[in-house]
């Protein structure tokens, strides 16, 4: 194959690369991540094994079934008698030589101290717990998705600045040429503005560079690395003003999922203290069986039904121990959740001031690229007609980048903290 068809056919698959590559807004990729992502997944197989343990625990209600069967065989009878007959004298008998049996029973749990009921009490929270930790981390999950896509977003926004500024660059070069040519502006000057474009073609490949390794991370997150995507979203709009969205921090502390789990905790820290209480105290069941044998050479067979009471007479030693134990164990969760309230309050105020410094970064920078538009029409007006130099120019073109730069940082970070915000409040 010809070099003509070799570049032929490498710019047919970048052509076709872009061409069908899969386009996501943000709401799609977090759809996308809530589907597909691997931890996630786990959560969810989670949530299963705490239900198959909630029906665990629900079986302890129904009647324990056992059956046992035995056969046996003796050099001598286990048991053995002498009969004193009248007029026959002392008659020795042995039974139990040789023999089989087998029994089935049924007991039905009538009080266990509550320990079947906590028990299932507390499988439940476990169900629930595992609940809110997928929550938990459904919103990690959304909040690394639109990471990756702002990241995105901002170098993509940062390209489009550089081909601006490229445009300008060449316009100058065209200009520089001419007052050259008219003996009017110096050599060198052509030489700065080729040495800004070099620098601007430099800092585009690493955005490009960027872009590309961004995007191949943000498509292995949301379940698609084998594909070709790319992200699609509206140009920069008026950004929502926070107080459309302010949550009291003291509320919205306790509509937290962490603080929920907390909760949990406590929860589970009382119905574990009755399970250990109630260890200690008698067990009541009622039973039927039925038993086989044939120990005495002729098939017997019986039913019968039965009460039981078991008392932990000698479990009280080490049982009052563990009843204290787990009381502790309480109070220290209750500790916990009250300190972890708090500082669930301070991380929302820490949010909402981080939203609204956000929010007014996008003010102050398009304030910021107003006069650094204003800063390079006057030095491009000023060099030609003579009165300014072709570095002031130059600079004046870096502290437009610089300014568009701040704008697009601003608004992507301001996307971030509000998804953050209302992550914190619950609004999500």
């Amino acid at each position: 194959m010809s070099k003509r068809n070799n570049i032929l056919l490498l710019l047919f698959s970048l052509f076709a690369a872009n061409t069908f590559a899969q386009t996501f807004t943000v709401d799609e990729c977090k759809k996308l991540a809530l589907e597909n992502n691997n931890q996630l997944k786990n959560a969810r197989l989670e949530i299963s094994a705490s239900k198959e343990t909630e029906k665990e625990a629900f079986t302890n209600y129904f009647p324990a079934v056992s059956g046992a069967a035995m056969g046996v065989t003796a050099n001598t009878g286990m048991a053995k008698l002498d009969f004193e007959l009248p007029g026959v004298g002392s008659l020795p008998v042995s039974m139990f030589k040789h023999g089989k049996t087998a029994a089935i029973s049924a007991v039905q749990p009538v009080f266990a101290g509550g320990q079947i009921v906590n028990g299932n009490k507390l499988a439940a929270i476990g169900t629930d717990v595992a609940s809110l930790q997928m929550q938990i981390s459904e919103n990690d999950v959304i909040l690394n998705t639109e990471a990756y896509f702002w990241q995105i977003v901002s170098m993509k926004e940062k390209l489009i600045t550089i081909e601006m500024l490229d445009k300008q660059l060449d316009q100058i070069h065209k200009d520089v040429t001419v007052s050259i040519e008219a003996g009017v502006a110096m050599p060198n000057d052509l030489l700065r503005v080729e040495l800004q474009k070099q620098e601007l073609a430099s800092n585009r490949l690493s955005l490009e560079n960027g872009v590309n390794v961004m995007t191949l991370m943000l498509a292995q997150y949301i379940g698609m690395p084998d594909s070709t995507i790319d992200v699609t979203y509206q140009n920069f709009t008026a950004p929502l003003n926070p107080d459309a969205i302010y949550f009291s921090p003291a509320a919205a502390s306790q509509e937290r999922n962490e603080y929920k789990l907390m909760q949990k905790a406590v929860d589970a820290g009382r119905l574990k203290t009755k399970i250990e209480l109630g260890k200690n105290l008698p067990s009541v069941g009622v039973g039927a069986g039925y038993v086989y044998h044939d120990f005495t050479g002729i098939n017997n067979n019986f039913g019968m039904v039965f009460a039981s009471v078991s008392v932990p007479i000698s479990g009280w030693w080490g049982g009052s121990h563990a009843i204290k134990r787990e009381k502790l164990k309480t109070k220290q969760a209750m500790i916990e959740k009250d300190n972890g309230r708090q500082l669930i309050e301070v991380q929302i105020i820490k949010t909402w001031n981080d939203l609204n410094e956000a929010y007014k970064q996008i003010a102050l920078a398009e304030t910021s690229i107003k006069s650094a538009q204003e800063n390079m029409r006057l030095n491009t007006d000023y060099f030609n007609v003579g009165l300014s130099t072709m570095t002031d120019v130059l600079d004046a073109q870096t502290l437009l980048q610089q300014s568009h730069n701040r704008l697009t940082d601003a608004y992507t970070n301001y996307q971030l903290k509000m998804t953050q915000y209302l992550i914190d409040t619950n609004q999500n």
